[in-house]
C-alpha cells in the first residue's frame, strides 16, 4: 500500500453536476437531486421503469426519501423496502445501514422530463447526500433473471397461456415472441389476456418467421412492430401516455444480416435476441445505430435445437450468471414443452424453483432490462461524464480510480477540506466490507493510495465490480471500480 500527500489550494462549491447526453443530474445547495432526461430520449423510449439512484447518506433511524416532478408540486414519500423483502420494478427506497447508502428507485413521469429527490432526517430536515450514479441493476441487485418464449402464432396458440402462467406463478417475467401475421383475432385476444394478467412482454418475432435474407425486410421488421401496437394494449411499463413501445426483436431461426440490423435499429428496438447459448452479459452499444445490437440467451430449457434437459447444466448456467454479476436469460419453445410432455418432468420445475424468488436477484422482461441499461450504461450516449463547464475543484473530493478497469492494482486519489478523521473503505457489490485502506487523522490536502486487489486478510479478490467510499467528518463520497482477473 502506498500513500502520497501534498498540500493543495481548495475551493468549495455548493453544487455538484454530473452530465450526460441523456441525463443531467445535479445536487443543489439544499441537497436536492434533480434528474433531467433529454426530452427526445424520453419520448423515444418511454422510461416508465424505475431507475435506481445511488445516494450516500449518513445513516440514522427515521430517514425517508421523497420525490416530486416539478418545483411547484408537493413532495410525496417513497415507500421504504428492505433487503429481505421480495419486490421488483416498483418505486421504492432501500437504506443500507452498513454502507450508508440509499438506493432510490423512481421512474420518470409521462408529463415531465424532470425528477426531484431528497432524503429527510427523522427531524424533518434535508439530509446531506452525495450522488454515486445509477445502479447497474434495479435496487443494486447481484444479478438479473429474464426469460423469453418463441413462436406465438395461431398454430401454437394453445400452448402459450399455460407456459406463461407457469413462469408467472414463479414470479418470472417472460418476453413472448409474436409472429404477427400468424395471429388471428382469437390469438391476439389470448395474448392480450396474458398481458393484462401481468409479467409478460410483447416482443416482435417478425410477421411470417422467414429465413434470412428476407424478401421484404421492412415488411417483416417494421410491420411486425406496427401489428403489435395496433392489435394490443401494452402494459404501463411499455408506454408513455398514448405512445407504446416494443423493445425486443427476436430473430427467426437466429438468422440475421445487415439489412435486418439496420431496420431493427431504425425502428428503435433496443436489442435483437439471437438463437445462441452461453450469453451472460450486455452486448456493446452500437454507436452509429444507437442500439445494443444482438445478444443470445444463457440456456434453452427442453429437448430442442439449443435446448437441454440436464438439470445440473441448467442450474450451473444460472450459477455462472450469478457469480459474474451477470444476466441469466432462460428461453423456451412452449409448444415443445407441451408436445414433448416436458411439463411432466421434474427438471423443469426444479430449475424454475432454483432461479426464482430470490431477494438479491432482479427479475424483469428482456425489454425492461435493456431500457434500464440504456439509461445506466456508461458507454451509451456518453453516460455519466463530468460536465466540462462546471468547476469540480473542491476541498473534499474523491476521484475515479486509475487505471479502471485494473489488474492487479489501482490508484485512488482524494482531497480533504478540513483536518480530521478519514476513512477509505472497499466493499464488494453486495455491500460487504472488503478492506480498510485508510482510517487515520488527515490534514488539509490531496492524497493518493494504491489498492492491490487484496482483502483485509491478504487474500486475492475475485474479478468483479467493487465500491470504494471516502468519509470525513460526516461527509461521504463513493465510486465504483472494476477488477479484472
Amino acid at each position: 500500500m502506498r500513500v502520497i500527500f501534498r498540500t493543495v489550494l481548495c475551493f468549495c462549491i455548493t453544487s455538484v453536476v454530473w452530465s450526460q447526453q441523456k441525463l443531467f443530474i445535479t445536487i443543489d445547495s439544499d441537497n436536492v437531486v434533480n434528474s433531467v432526461v433529454d426530452s427526445t430520449i424520453h419520448q423515444d423510449y418511454g422510461l416508465s421503469y424505475p431507475l435506481t439512484y445511488e445516494l450516500s447518506v449518513s445513516y440514522s433511524e427515521g430517514l425517508t426519501a421523497q420525490k416530486r416532478y416539478s418545483a411547484a408540486e408537493s413532495w410525496s414519500t417513497i415507500d421504504e423496502k428492505f433487503a429481505a423483502e421480495f419486490y421488483n420494478g416498483i418505486e421504492a427506497v432501500r437504506f443500507d445501514m452498513d454502507t450508508e447508502m440509499a438506493y432510490v428507485s423512481v421512474a420518470f413521469a409521462n408529463e415531465s422530463d424532470s425528477l426531484f429527490l431528497r432524503i429527510l432526517s427523522s427531524a424533518g430536515t434535508t439530509a446531506p447526500i452525495s450522488f454515486y450514479g445509477i445502479s447497474k441493476y434495479y435496487d443494486n441487485r447481484t444479478a438479473t433473471v429474464t426469460c423469453s418464449a418463441d413462436d406465438w402464432a395461431d398454430w401454437f396458440d394453445e400452448y402459450f397461456p399455460y407456459a406463461v402462467s407457469v413462469f408467472r406463478d414463479h414470479n418470472l417475467w417472460i418476453s413472448v415472441g409474436i409472429i404477427s401475421e400468424g395471429c388471428n383475432t382469437s390469438t391476439w385476444q389470448h395474448i392480450q389476456e396474458q398481458l393484462d394478467l401481468g409479467m409478460v412482454e410483447a416482443a416482435s418475432h417478425s410477421r411470417n418467421h422467414p429465413h434470412a435474407p428476407y424478401v421484404d425486410a421492412d415488411y417483416e421488421v417494421s410491420g411486425s412492430k406496427a401489428d403489435i401496437i395496433e392489435n394490443l394494449d401494452l402494459p404501463a411499463n411499455f408506454r408513455k401516455g398514448d405512445q407504446e413501445y416494443v423493445y425486443l426483436w427476436i430473430a427467426p431461426y437466429g438468422e440475421y444480416d445487415d439489412e435486418i440490423d439496420a431496420l431493427v435499429a431504425s425502428n428503435q428496438y433496443l436489442v435483437s435476441r439471437m438463437y445462441s447459448s452461453n450469453n451472460y452479459a450486455f452486448p456493446d452499444w452500437v454507436e452509429d445505430r444507437s442500439f445494443y445490437g444482438s445478444t443470445g440467451m444463457s440456456r434453452e430449457v427442453g429437448p430442442f435445437w439449443e435446448g437441454t434437459t440436464d438439470l445440473e447444466d441448467l442450474n450451473s448456467s444460472f450459477d455462472t450468471a450469478y457469480e459474474m454479476n451477470g444476466i441469466y436469460h432462460l428461453m423456451c419453445h412452449p409448444h415443445v414443452l407441451s408436445q414433448e410432455n416436458i411439463w411432466g418432468f421434474d427438471y423443469i420445475w426444479s430449475h424454475l424453483e432454483y432461479v426464482s424468488n430470490r431477494e438479491d436477484i432482479w427479475y424483469a422482461s428482456v425489454g425492461q432490462v435493456y431500457m434500464y441499461h440504456l439509461m445506466q450504461d456508461q458507454d451509451s450516449f456518453n453516460t455519466l461524464k463530468t460536465s466540462e463547464n462546471v468547476a469540480m475543484i473542491s476541498g473534499f473530493n474523491l476521484q475515479q480510480n486509475f487505471p479502471n478497469p485494473f489488474n492487479p492494482s489501482t490508484t485512488i486519489q482524494y482531497s480533504i477540506e478540513n483536518p480530521g478523521s478519514v476513512q477509505l473503505l472497499v466493499y464488494d457489490i453486495r455491500g460487504k466490507k472488503i478492506r480498510t485502506l485508510i482510517d487515520s487523522k488527515h490534514s488539509l490536502g490531496e492524497y493518493r493510495i494504491d489498492w492491490d486487489g487484496l482483502d483485509g486478510a491478504g487474500l486475492q479478490m475475485d474479478g468483479g465490480l467493487y465500491l470504494y467510499r471516502l468519509s470525513s467528518e460526516g461527509i461521504n463520497a463513493g465510486k465504483k471500480m472494476l477488477l479484472l482477473r
